[in-house]
Order: structure tokens, then C-alpha cells, then sequence
């Protein structure tokens, strides 16, 4: 069990890092793994232990892919101008989710070297951060994201990030409209 459960909390901090990244002010590195499909693939692995509750993430996933398929005809200068328009991201809100990150790593540490306390603490930190404040302000970013914006990746990236926190939260999240 408790391989199992550090497998999990592993692959899950790398959906928090990834999150963390999304909520960021825009970074060229960022874009380019929007472009090149990597951002969407470590989301898409770091929930791949749902099995079939992970449904609503792969097909919001699938959205992203008109984006990516026109990133060879675009400049990546281009789309760092379109991800950065209306969204200067958010430091703090970066942070916290680095910190769900590092809570993560932490308990699949914990797991792995057998402190199954530990590890249950540490799980239980996790959920009362993100039930607190965490989740109502990731939700309040993504629908700043798609209010008003002209651009589709917004929305998509705000989709993701929400199918992404209803695992997370076990909450059945609606999605952000524009």
C-alpha cells in the first residue's frame, strides 16, 4: 500500500508543478510547453492514477490541441504576447500552489521511507489547503481568465486547471465560461 501511495503523491505533485506554472506570470518556458504538448502531458500523468475518473481531464485535455497544432506557424514571441494579454498571472497564487507541490513530494518521500503518519498528515495538510481558500481562488483565477480575454488558450488552460482541481477536490467543478 504504502508504494502505492507514494507513487500517487508523487505523480500528483507534478500536477500541482504544473499548476503552479499555469497560474504564474507567463514565461516563455511555459508557452513553449503549451506549444509542444508537454504542459497537458505531465498534467495528463500526474492524474493518470484516477483510471476513469480522470475522463473530464483527458477530454478537456483534447481542447488544447488546435493550439498546439498551429504552433509551427506561429512564433513563440506571438503567443507569449497572447497568453500574457489581460493575465499577469499571480505570484501568490503561484506559490501556494508550489506549495501543494512540495507537500506532495513530501509525503511520497514519507510513504516511501515507511512513515505512514507522516504521510497522512502531510495528505491531510494538502486537502485542508486546498478546501480552504486554495480552491475558491484557483476557481476565481480561472474565471478571470476567460472574462473578457480574446483568446481560446485562456480557456482552455482554465478548463484544464478546473478538471485538474475536481480530482484534486473530489468536488464536481463547473467549468469556467467565457
Amino acid at each position: 500500500m504504502r508504494d502505492h501511495m507514494a507513487s500517487v503523491a508523487s505523480s500528483r505533485a507534478k500536477g500541482w508543478r504544473e499548476i503552479s506554472r499555469a497560474t504564474a506570470p507567463v514565461s516563455e518556458d511555459f508557452v513553449a510547453d503549451l506549444r509542444d504538448g508537454t504542459w497537458i502531458s505531465r498534467i495528463l500523468d500526474s492524474m493518470a492514477w484516477t483510471n476513469e475518473g480522470g475522463e473530464r481531464l483527458v477530454a478537456t485535455a483534447r481542447t488544447i490541441l488546435p493550439f498546439e497544432r498551429g504552433a509551427a506557424s506561429r512564433p513563440l514571441a506571438s503567443d507569449v504576447v497572447e497568453l500574457q494579454h489581460g493575465n499577469d498571472g499571480d505570484p501568490d497564487l503561484s506559490a501556494r500552489c508550489a506549495q501543494q507541490y512540495e507537500w506532495c513530494a513530501a509525503e511520497a518521500d514519507a510513504w516511501s521511507s515507511g512513515d505512514e503518519a507522516g504521510g497522512r498528515e502531510l495528505r491531510l495538510r494538502q486537502f485542508t489547503d486546498l478546501d480552504g481558500a486554495l480552491l475558491d481562488d484557483l476557481i476565481d483565477h480561472c474565471n478571470g481568465l476567460v472574462t473578457g480575454l480574446h483568446s481560446d488558450i485562456h480557456v482552455v488552460i482554465a478548463r484544464v486547471i478546473t478538471a485538474f482541481l475536481a480530482l484534486e477536490s473530489g468536488r464536481n467543478l463547473t467549468d469556467p465560461l467565457p
